[in-house]
């Protein structure tokens, strides 16, 4: 769960430094950033460590040495966090995801090609 909300602090806060100050929705949007950042801190992460990325992939100290990660006790001889679940988990995830995304619209036109014969 954690990995995710990090990810999604970090595609938010890539989004809303791209907003211009008077537009509409800014306010609430930095709101809404900013509760993703309490959340994540209840789930044990650290916001402040999360920085603004377009994808929400991004390393953290500690990533692929077993001391750190997202999140957790971890820290130089500590144990926690989430283990292997670091950025490169993360992206192989979206990847499959996409794929996934890919084949079900590929069976839809193909069903509809079917139907209009």
């Amino acid at each position: 769960m954690l990995p995710h909300h990090l990810a999604l602090l970090s595609v938010m806060r890539w989004r809303a430094e791209q907003m211009r100050p008077n537009e509409r929705w800014h306010a609430t949007f930095h709101r809404y950033v900013a509760l993703l950042a309490d959340k994540v801190r209840a789930l044990g992460g650290d916001p402040f460590a999360v920085p603004a990325t377009p994808d929400g992939i991004f390393p953290l100290p500690g990533d692929g040495h077993g001391d750190g990660g997202h999140g957790g006790e971890g820290g130089p001889g500590g144990h926690g966090g989430d283990g292997p679940h670091d950025a490169t988990m993360l992206h192989r995830w979206h990847t499959w995801h996409w794929l996934i995304l890919l084949l079900l619209l590929a069976l839809i036109l193909l069903v509809l090609l079917l139907l209009l014969r």
